[in-house]
């Protein structure tokens, strides 16, 4: 899996990285940190109609 970037300049806020479970779990562990997370682990390419648009809101 690779990294995805939204449109526009690339910058640490703009470039999202796919993680695993044991990834996520491993963080977990050494920090000591973390609670449930909302992961998809099966991917389907679909062809669709109308695209659907997702936006990233940072704080």
């Amino acid at each position: 899996m690779h990294p995805v970037a939204e449109p526009g300049p690339i910058s640490t806020k703009t470039v999202h990285y796919p993680i695993r479970n044991k990834d996520f779990r491993d963080w977990q562990m050494k920090h000591q940190r973390g609670g449930d997370l909302l992961l998809f682990s099966d991917i389907t390419f679909i062809r669709l109609d109308k695209p659907i648009t997702v936006t990233f809101r940072y704080e």
